[in-house]
C-alpha cells in the first residue's frame, strides 16, 4: 500500500485517491509547505508526496524539495508547477524529480493515474531520463577503465570532495529546518484575552469555568480572572477558597495588606491554582480596595499576566455600567456575549449590546454571540441571526439538567458527558479563528439578506 500525502489547494484530489484501496492517504489537503515537512517528520514511510508550487509557506522552492529528499531520499515527488521554467524543469531532473504538470493544463484524473502508475499518464521524461542516465552510465565506466592509477587516484579525490560538500550542504539543510521548526512552534502559541459578557442569569461563570477546561485540553495554560467583584462565584464553582492561603492568613494584617495593594502587580499573589493547566484569580477586590484602577494600568496589568498564560478568560459583572466592565471589554481580544433564545432575554441583551457599541464605542466586530442553555422551545437561530445581524453567532450551548451535578460536584470533569465536551471543544476553536474567517462569513451573510430583499 503507498502512502500519500497532498498539498495543492484541492480537497478532491484527496477524496479521488482514498477510493483505491491500495493507496493510504496519510491526512486532508495540506495548506502550506512548512506543513509537509511536519507529516514527514512524524510519518517516516511517506512514499507519495503531491504538491503546488504555489501553496503559501516561507521555506523557497529549492529548499522544500532538499528537506523532502533529506528526510526520505526515496520519496516520489509529483509537483504542479505554476508555468513553464526551463531551469526549474532541469533542477528538478537533477533530483530525479519527472512527474511535473503546469497549473492550467493538469487535471485530477492524471494524477490520480499517474500516481496508480497507468502508462497512458506516466511522464514521457521518465523513459527518456533513464536512457540518458543508463548513457551516460556506460561512459562513465568505459572512461573509468581506460584511466590509469593516477587519474583513478584524482577520481577519488574528487568523489571525496563531493561527499565533504553534501555533508556541509545537509548541515545547512538541517540548520535551516530547525529554524523552521522553532519558528512553527512560535506560531502555534496562541495569545488571547477573552471577556465573558451578558445580562445576569444567562450562565456567565457556568460557561467560563467549561470553556476554560476545554482549553486546557490542549497545550494551553489558562488563567481565569473573575471581575465580578460584587458577586464573584467561579472558586465555589471548582471547589476551591477565594484567596490563597498565604492572603488568607495574612488579610486581617494592616501592614500585609497595604504592602500587596501598593502595586498592582501583586495580583499574581491571588493566583489559586485550579490544576496543572487552569489558575484562577478570584480575589481581586482586595487589589482594588477602592482604589481606582484606570484603563492603562489594567492593561498593563493583563500584559503582566500575559506573559505566562496562553489563554485569560475575564468574567464579568453583570451590572453593566460598572466602569470596570467597560475598561475590560477595551483591553480584550474578543468579547463572547451569551443570551437565551427567549423574548425577555432578547430585549435586555439588545438594550445592553446597544450600551457596549453606541455608549461605549465597542466595535461590534469584536463581539461574538453564543446561545446558552438552548432548548426545543428556544427561538429559532435563523431568526436570532436576523435580530443580531451585527454581530457573529458563533454557536449555542445546548440545556441539560447535567449541570447541576457537575456545579454541584465542582466541575469535576467525570460528571461531564462527552456531549458537552465536544460542544465546547466546538466553541473553543470557533473563538480562536481569524476575525477575517468569520468577517467573510458575517459579510457572505450579509450579502444573502440584502439579495434576498432584492428579490422581495
Amino acid at each position: 500500500m503507498k502512502k500519500i500525502i497532498t498539498a495543492i489547494g484541492e480537497q478532491k484530489l484527496n477524496e479521488e485517491l482514498r477510493k483505491y484501496d491500495i493507496l493510504q492517504v496519510v491526512t486532508s489537503d495540506i495548506q502550506y509547505k512548512e506543513g509537509i515537512l511536519e507529516v514527514l517528520e512524524n510519518e517516516k514511510d511517506i512514499d507519495i508526496v503531491i504538491f503546488n508550487e504555489e501553496i503559501q509557506g516561507e521555506i523557497e522552492f529549492e529548499d522544500l524539495i532538499d528537506t523532502i529528499k533529506l528526510i526520505n531520499r526515496d520519496i516520489e515527488i509529483i509537483i504542479i508547477l505554476k508555468e513553464q521554467d526551463i531551469e526549474k524543469m532541469k533542477y528538478l531532473k537533477t533530483k530525479n524529480i519527472t512527474k511535473t504538470y503546469l497549473k492550467n493544463e493538469f487535471n485530477i484524473e492524471e494524477i490520480v493515474n499517474s500516481v496508480l502508475n497507468v502508462k497512458n499518464y506516466v511522464n514521457n521524461n521518465i523513459e527518456n531520463n533513464t536512457k540518458k542516465i543508463e548513457e551516460k552510465n556506460i561512459k562513465i565506466d568505459n572512461k573509468i577503465e581506460e584511466k590509469n592509477d593516477e587519474k583513478i587516484r584524482k577520481i577519488n579525490i574528487h568523489k571525496n570532495n563531493i561527499v565533504n560538500l553534501k555533508i556541509k550542504k545537509e548541515s545547512k539543510i538541517k540548520a535551516f529546518w530547525s529554524k523552521i521548526r522553532n519558528s512553527l512552534k512560535k506560531k502555534k502559541i496562541i495569545q488571547k484575552v477573552i471577556t465573558i459578557s451578558g445580562i445576569g442569569g444567562v450562565g456567565k461563570s457556568v460557561f467560563t469555568a467549561n470553556l476554560a477546561n476545554s482549553y486546557a485540553n490542549g497545550k494551553n495554560r489558562v488563567l481565569i480572572v473573575d471581575f465580578d467583584i460584587l458577586n464573584s462565584c467561579i472558586h465555589t464553582l471548582f471547589g476551591v477558597k477565594k484567596y490563597p492561603k498565604n492572603v488568607k492568613d495574612n488579610i486581617d494584617k494592616q501592614d500585609f495588606m497595604q504592602e500587596l495593594i501598593s502595586e498592582k502587580t501583586n495580583i499574581k499573589k491571588l493566583i489559586v491554582k485550579i490544576n496543572n493547566k487552569v489558575d484562577l484569580i478570584s480575589g481581586i477586590d482586595i487589589i482594588l480596595n477602592n482604589n481606582k484602577l484606570d484603563i492603562n494600568e489594567l492593561h498593563s496589568l493583563i500584559e503582566e499576566l500575559k506573559k505566562d498564560y496562553n489563554i485569560i478568560l475575564i468574567d464579568t459583572s453583570t451590572e453593566c455600567f460598572t466602569e470596570y466592565t467597560r475598561m475590560i471589554m477595551k483591553c480584550s481580544d474578543d468579547i463572547i456575549f451569551l443570551l437565551e433564545g427567549n423574548l425577555l432575554q432578547i430585549k435586555k441583551s439588545i438594550n445592553l449590546l446597544n450600551v457596549y457599541t453606541n455608549n461605549w464605542n465597542i466595535n461590534y466586530e469584536k463581539i461574538d454571540i453564543i446561545v446558552n442553555k438552548k432548548t426545543n422551545e428556544s427561538i429559532d437561530e435563523s431568526i436570532l441571526k436576523n435580530i443580531f445581524s451585527d454581530f457573529y453567532i458563533i454557536g449555542n450551548i445546548k440545556f441539560s439538567k447535567i449541570y447541576n451535578t457537575i456545579i454541584n460536584k465542582n466541575m469535576n470533569k467525570r460528571f461531564i458527558n462527552n456531549k458537552i465536551r465536544k460542544e465546547y471543544k466546538k466553541i473553543s476553536q470557533m473563538i480562536l479563528k481569524e476575525k477575517n474567517i468569520r468577517k467573510f462569513s458575517l459579510e457572505k451573510r450579509e450579502d444573502f439578506l440584502i439579495n434576498a430583499n432584492q428579490k422581495m
